[in-house]
């Protein structure tokens, strides 16, 4: 997938030509959103090596989904004191995020748009990550990041009181917690990320052999 930096540029320059006043933090985390559970993944594997990197992928896929994705960015809007324009620039961001995945050529790779209704992944699969498209990218995203860093407002984001919000916030977060490891069987029976084919020994070339413990990175 585009790297990170490119994630910030493009993100960076769409919302601010949308609109000059939006709040670039909240462009930022927005548009990592979707990568949130694949850097846990990376910090997890580290922390528990012995953990089934099967069901790690696949909760960490369910949690990068669009609909987990909205389930999130709603929790952190409900801490902000404009809750509903931080809700809608947080799931544009997750979209965008999304949007721009499915370009790259990654195989076993892409987005989950329409989960849980369905746990296909979609990928446009225009170009590899090494295409100069993307080095591009990069450059252009790194001068737009440098450009428009002294414009970060540094008011107060987040709101410290409110028991309503904080419970909203919690609940929400619980759910986003919580509901992959009720989807874990359904992206094994759409064998998203091919994991049902790595799972299942027996019927692969080379029969016989022990189940894999280790599948590609994503």
């Amino acid at each position: 997938m585009p790297n990170t930096l490119i994630h910030l540029g493009v993100q960076g320059l769409l919302h601010r030509g949308l609109d000059r006043r939006v709040d670039l933090r909240l462009v930022y985390l927005g548009a990592i959103i979707p990568d949130l559970p694949w850097i846990a993944q990376r910090a997890i594997r580290q922390l528990w090596p012995d953990i089934d990197r099967i069901d790690l992928a696949l909760y960490c896929g369910a949690q990068s989904s669009l609909g987990l994705c909205l389930v999130l960015s709603a929790a952190l809007a409900s801490l902000t004191r404009e809750s509903r324009s931080t809700f809608v620039i947080l799931a544009a961001g997750s979209l965008v995020h999304l949007g721009l995945d499915i370009t790259q050529v990654k195989w076993g790779n892409g987005a989950l748009f329409l989960a849980p209704f369905s746990w296909q992944i979609t990928s446009l699969a225009w170009a590899w990550p090494e295409h100069p498209l993307f080095t591009w990218l990069t450059y252009l995203s790194l001068g737009i990041v440098l450009a428009t860093w002294p414009l970060i407002d540094h008011r107060p984001l987040w709101v410290v009181r409110g028991t309503a919000r904080w419970f909203a916030a919690s609940a929400l977060l619980v759910a986003y917690l919580a509901a992959p490891v009720f989807f874990i069987d359904d992206l094994l029976a759409a064998d998203t990320y091919d994991a049902a084919t790595l799972r299942d020994a027996t019927s692969r070339t080379g029969a016989g052999q022990a189940q894999p413990t280790h599948i590609p990175d994503i």
